[in-house]
């Protein structure tokens, strides 16, 4: 019998960012001159970027009917939240699971709709071995 497979998701499950993306996303949506409400963003942290600016501004205008350019959106939503990097932290016993996985033989995947080089400041918040990992994969 093959060793088990565990896939895990990353962010807002094994490490603590879902705050930080709607913060990222807020900040995004207003540089680009969009007021849509955190409490929206939040709801949709896990969706691609395409799938989040599509569904909180698809037609191009914002909750209060301000025409706004999604296309400067993510580009933007990305330099703030490399700005808050420093501040992602693992929820605790996260990198002992996955090590106790490990441990028991099974093979340990991550999966994230983030970019790929932006699951790297997760697995450093993690602080565990990358040879722990089977296979990472991202957006």
């Amino acid at each position: 019998m093959a060793d088990p497979v565990v896939l895990f998701d990353v962010d807002g499950t094994l490490v603590d960012t879902n705050y930080l993306h709607t913060v990222s996303w807020r900040r995004a949506f207003l540089d680009a001159g969009a007021d849509v409400p955190a409490w929206r963003i939040h709801r949709m942290i896990g969706a691609s970027s395409s799938v989040l600016i599509d569904e909180l501004l698809g037609d191009g205008v914002d909750d209060n009917g301000t025409d706004v350019d999604p296309s400067k959106i993510k580009d933007t939503w990305r330099s703030h939240y490399e700005s808050l990097v420093p501040e992602i932290k693992a929820f605790p016993g996260a990198a002992d699971l996955l090590r106790a996985v490990a441990a028991e033989g099974g093979k340990v995947v991550l999966a994230t709709s983030s970019p790929g080089d932006l699951v790297e400041h997760n697995i450093d918040a993690l602080g565990i071995d990358r040879d722990l990992l089977a296979a990472v994969t991202t957006a």
